[in-house]
């Protein structure tokens, strides 16, 4: 052990004693080894670090060079060893600096006998300068020597001295640009010998403005935007504001050309460009006494004819022309829907929205026709309901012009037990009316209603009489209410007119119904009536003669009420020939308004029962005698 640490000893003296010179033995070389010194950038009084770099080494076991610099320019502050030589206690770094004139020594060296060698890429060694001139330093590596690997490529560095820039400026302080315009700015960097000149550009708003890497401006569309120019050295900021104008450089108009007399429509001049700043015109007639137009390209037509309507652009001077006809009628020019396809259920009535072009045509008559009437059917007002489930197509067709449009209705099968609220019977004709059988559902009764008659039609009695029948299971049944010609007999003054219903199921006429209803006939309480001659009457095809119905009178109502159980002719009158009969009940004095019958009560929309009678839903309803 004692002979190991004084070999070790002995070889450090060795190396300190001689290291001015040759300081390891060289050993055969094995390859080349290159070194270099790496350039920075500093202004005045900063500090800056320089590395020395060793790259590909492979045994060096010691080397010596010289860094030549300027002391002029820089200051040596500080050296410090290299991430290369990172075992101190085998490797000896010199790191006192040793200054021959402008040269820098730097030497290092194995203390292990036994050789401990540098090897791969990395630094050796960092110097330290402080900056003190206005211009560079070169770096030079001098008498560079390796113990080991030989000498290869030597790369020198500088220490170049920055110069911040302390300002900048614009060759404009504001640009005035149309729309698609381009200008150009100059950034101008002080003091003139800054080291770095580049300049950052940015717009505000690049909406309105752009701007390249070299200070082009182009204006983008109409408003104010600011362009800005920084120093990448010192940050220092200039701006320049942009207003970029959108001139006009043309104008259209708009509108229809045709007009009904008395009336009005709108023209619309279209600017081009659409962002165009200045947006005002001015609108005239060449013949007001046909057409008028105010500020608003608003034109009413004053009398048959033709005028020429002309907008222009208070910038520019743009004009445009319309020639417009003023005429007594309105053509339709076209007629479109709203809906191509509508989807309803079984007995669910619907109305698709039809479109006139133009809007204000003189005749806007319609005609609708369905493809298949088994499966949806319509109105002549458009109303269409689904009889059962199927597609149709409904075809609409202008009176004027016989412009179509078209458009497929869907039906969906029924779901669940609740009866609609509202339905549409089926019309048809005026006088005959077909419902599905699921009406009935819920516990609602059916009413029929006009000026001669009301009557609710329980919806017990219609099954019952429905189950009666054997026709329990029917899909529809038909309500027939014809007002008919029917002699009565003398003595007898009519107060009503004649009318027959019938319950119709599949072509079969049901005269009887199971059960009662009562009808209510209202009469003008001021009308001169002897009550207790007045009754309802039912006609007997079997003895060929009008029969009493059991009835009574409210007076102060002004309603006669009569039960019924069966379908036929009724009438209301006065027997003059004081003949009475059944079970009346004169309850005071007045005169008979009309015969007011069946109503039966499911809801409607506009069109389908547009007739005198009334079909709606209604609650339950009781009415007693």
């Amino acid at each position: 052990m004692i002979k190991k640490m004084f070999a070790r000893i002995c070889f450090a003296l060795l190396i300190l004693n001689t290291f001015g010179n040759i300081f390891v033995p060289q050993i055969a070389l094995a390859s080349s080894a290159n070194i270099s010194v790496t350039s920075v950038d500093g202004v005045i009084g900063s500090e800056v670090t320089v590395e020395i770099r060793l790259a590909n080494a492979t045994n060096v076991s010691g080397f010596e060079l010289e860094l030549e610099y300027d002391p002029s320019h820089v200051e040596v502050t500080n050296i410090r060893r290299g991430n290369l030589i990172s075992n101190g206690d085998n490797y000896l770094f010199f790191s006192n600096p040793q200054f021959t004139g402008s040269r820098l020594k730097i030497t290092g060296g194995s203390t292990n006998p036994e050789r401990i060698f540098l090897k791969g890429s990395g630094t050796i060694a960092t110097v330290t300068f402080k900056v003190k001139g206005e211009k560079q330093s070169s770096l030079r590596l001098r008498n560079v020597i390796f113990s080991g690997d030989s000498v290869g490529n030597i790369s020198n560095g500088t220490v170049r001295q920055v110069i911040t820039a302390t300002g900048v400026t614009l060759s404009k302080s504001s640009l005035s640009l149309d729309v698609g315009q381009s200008e150009r700015l100059t950034a101008t960097v002080t003091p003139a010998n800054a080291t770095n000149k580049n300049i950052n550009w940015r717009s505000s708003n690049t909406n309105v403005a752009t701007v390249d890497s070299n200070g082009n401006v182009k204006a983008v569309g109409p408003g104010s935007a600011n362009i800005s120019a920084t120093t990448q050295s010192g940050n220092k900021v200039a701006t320049a504001s942009v207003n970029v104008t959108a001139r006009v450089t043309g104008v259209s108009i708009q509108g229809n050309s045709t007009i009904l007399i008395n009336t009005s429509n709108n023209l619309t001049a279209n600017i081009t460009p659409s962002n165009a700043n200045n947006k005002k015109v001015t609108w005239s007639s060449s013949d007001t006494s046909v057409a008028t137009v105010d500020n608003n390209g608003r034109v009413t037509g004053v009398k048959a004819g033709e005028a020429t309507i002309t907008v222009i652009t208070e910038e520019g001077n743009r004009t445009a022309t319309m020639k417009v006809k003023v005429v007594t009628t309105l053509p339709v020019e076209g007629i479109s829907v709203a809906n191509s396809e509508v989807s309803i259920v079984v007995g669910e009535v619907n109305k698709n929205t039809v479109e006139f072009k133009p809007d204000n045509a003189s005749n806007k008559g319609l005609s609708f026709e369905s493809s298949d009437t088994s499966i949806v059917i319509v109105d002549a007002e458009g109303n269409f309901r689904g009889l059962v489930p199927g597609e149709a197509t409904i075809t609409v067709t202008s009176a004027d012009g016989g412009h179509k449009a078209s458009f497929k209705v869907i039906v969906n099968p029924r779901t669940g037990d609740e009866a609609v609220s509202t339905f549409n019977p089926i019309l048809v004709n005026e006088n005959t009316f077909v419902f599905p059988a699921y009406i009935l559902l819920g516990e609602n009764d059916l009413e029929f209603t006009n000026d001669d008659f009301s009557m609710v039609l329980g919806r017990d009695v219609i099954q019952s009489t429905l189950k009666e029948n054997g026709q329990e299971n029917a899909e529809y049944f038909t309500i027939i209410v014809n007002k008919v010609q029917h002699g009565t007999p003398s003595g007898f003054i009519p107060l009503s007119p004649v009318y027959e219903f019938f319950l119709e199921v599949d072509g079969n006429k049901i005269k009887n119904f199971n059960g009662e209803i009562v009808k209510e006939f209202y009469f003008d309480k001021m009308r001169e009536l002897n009550l207790e001659n007045v009754s309802v009457y039912w006609f007997n095809p079997d003895t060929d003669a009008w029969e009493v119905v059991p009835s009574e009178i409210d007076s102060e109502a002004g309603v006669v009420r009569a039960k019924l159980n069966h379908w036929s002719r009724f009438i209301l009158m006065e027997d003059m020939n004081s003949i009475t009969g059944g079970d009346k009940k004169p309850l005071g004095t007045g005169g008979l308004l009309g015969f007011i019958f069946l109503s039966l009560v499911v809801g409607f929309a506009g069109g389908f029962f547009s007739k005198d009678i009334i079909v709606s839903k209604v609650g339950k309803k009781t009415r007693t005698m």
